[in-house]
């Protein structure tokens, strides 16, 4: 009687270690897609750019923390000030709007940028209230938009960062036009040489904006 021999174990084939690889990519892909991990973000151009500084939850909860303790101003509170402001500059007696009470560095900043670009065009007071009223609400949405991309509250400092980083700027430049319908071509050209601070993409915007 001829003894029993064991069947020995068939390994897997080159074609079933391909497949059990493929489909592993897949099921990892998806995980990732799912968590909302996108490692690349695909251009208008058809290349890819690789995705950085983005800001983490944490930061974006601080972030919006630090905006609700800034809005503490109302809004009537706010419109005093610009009051405040047309009359002054309206009568040419402003010297140092950083001497301003409740108003933050970035908004005086903004204040005189504004004096400067349109002093000797505008003269009535209810011409420059109207002015501010309007660019104020500009300021605010662009710094929203500024601080939002990297999740900090200092804008000028987070301009630098955008424009430093590929991703981010097309990023930006994707939410002005969705935001203001500024092209993203004219920003780019606003946007060359040193990096523009927050009061000037203000002043750009409220030029080109539809």
């Amino acid at each position: 009687m001829t003894e029993h021999q064991p069947t020995k174990k068939k390994g897997m084939s080159g074609i079933e270690k391909f497949v059990l690889i493929v489909v592993l990519l897949i099921v990892g892909y998806l995980l990732l897609k799912t968590f909302g991990v996108n490692l690349v973000e695909k251009t208008e151009e058809g290349g890819f750019i690789e995705r950085t500084n983005e800001p983490t939850n944490e930061e974006l909860k601080a972030f919006q923390e630090e905006r609700t303790r800034e809005r503490n101003r109302t809004q009537r509170e706010t419109n005093q000030i610009l009051s405040q402001l047309a009359q002054d500059f309206s009568e040419e007696t402003t010297e140092n709007i950083d001497q301003y009470e409740d108003i933050t560095q970035e908004e005086a900043d903004f204040f005189n940028a504004l004096k400067n670009e349109y002093g000797d065009q505008i003269k009535k007071r209810t011409d420059w209230f109207s002015l501010l009223k309007m660019s104020y609400k500009t300021f605010d949405s662009v710094k929203d938009l500024v601080d939002g991309i990297s999740g900090t509250s200092a804008s000028n400092e987070n301009l630098k960062a955008i424009k430093n980083d590929q991703y981010l700027t097309e990023k930006y430049y994707h939410l002005l036009e969705k935001e203001f319908k500024i092209s993203k071509e004219k920003s780019d050209q606003f946007d060359r040489g040193t990096p523009k601070t927050l009061e000037e993409w203000v002043i750009f915007i409220d030029k080109n904006k539809r």
